[in-house]
Parts: structure tokens; C-alpha cells; sequence
């Protein structure tokens, strides 16, 4: 099952947020703010050698917002996810954009 990159961009402080997207769980595995730390973290998590690829997924992601070729969009990509799995806050399963931004980012102590 693919990794995907998904970039959101929070309506709150228009800061961009570049996951590390797993369909095999529907959640973010890793991430980071902006895309010079995302480039960072993916070449930490996936080698040196994963540069090369990165150029060409980038592209789609600042053209769709996901580097995925089967979907239209970032926010299509994540409507079924399993963020929210067990945090009382959320309805069912599923979190919002803004959701996945406070879990994955702001709610770290």
C-alpha cells in the first residue's frame, strides 16, 4: 500500500502542513511545517536516494495538493480518514483538515 503526500493549508493561519500519508492506517505517519522541513524529514525517513523521486511527486503536490495520481485533491484523499480514532472530540472517525493540523502539529507538548 502507497505512501502519499498531502499538503493542507490551515484556513486559521494559512501556514502549510505537508503529511506523510499511509493508506494502510488512513492517517498521517509524519509530517512537517513548510516545504523546506517537509523535504527535510522525508529525506531523514526515506534516504538520501529518495531526492530524486521527490521532484516529480512535489509537483503534483503544489498542483493538486497530493502527490497522488488517483486522486483530485489532498482534502479527497483524506475525507475517509482514521484520525480521529478514539479522541472524543471528534464524531465518528473521521477528522477534519483543521483536526489533523492540531493533532499532528499544535497539540504536542
Amino acid at each position: 500500500m502507497p505512501r502519499y503526500i498531502v499538503k493542507l493549508t490551515d484556513s486559521r493561519d494559512g501556514k502549510d502542513y505537508y503529511l506523510d500519508w499511509s493508506t494502510i492506517v488512513d492517517a498521517p505517519v509524519g509530517g512537517a511545517i513548510g516545504y523546506e522541513a517537509f523535504e527535510s524529514y522525508y529525506v531523514q525517513t526515506y534516504g538520501t536516494d529518495s531526492i530524486y523521486g521527490l521532484d516529480k511527486r512535489m509537483e503534483r503536490v503544489r498542483a493538486k495538493g497530493t502527490s497522488a495520481h488517483l486522486y483530485e485533491s489532498g482534502e479527497s484523499l483524506i475525507s475517509f480518514n482514521m484520525v480521529g480514532y478514539g479522541v472524543d472530540e471528534i464524531e465518528g472517525n473521521c477528522a477534519t483538515p483543521e483536526q489533523i493540523i492540531d493533532i499532528m502539529f499544535k497539540n504536542q507538548s
